[in-house]
């Protein structure tokens, strides 16, 4: 199916943002695993807390 040439300058007008969507998305998904790493990091010095508090 051909688009008509307007379709396709409004495709590339858009282009830019979905871009930055994509640029979003992966800082997102990074922010993720470093969240996820810092509470399993929190847990394990709870639990060591808890460990020595009880000494």
């Amino acid at each position: 199916m051909r688009l008509p040439r307007k379709s396709l300058e409004v495709d590339a007008g858009l282009q830019p943002y979905l871009d930055q969507i994509n640029v979003i998305e992966e800082q997102v998904a990074a922010l993720e695993q470093a969240a996820y790493k810092l509470d399993a990091y929190s847990k394990k010095l709870e639990a060591k807390y808890k460990k020595l508090e009880k000494r």
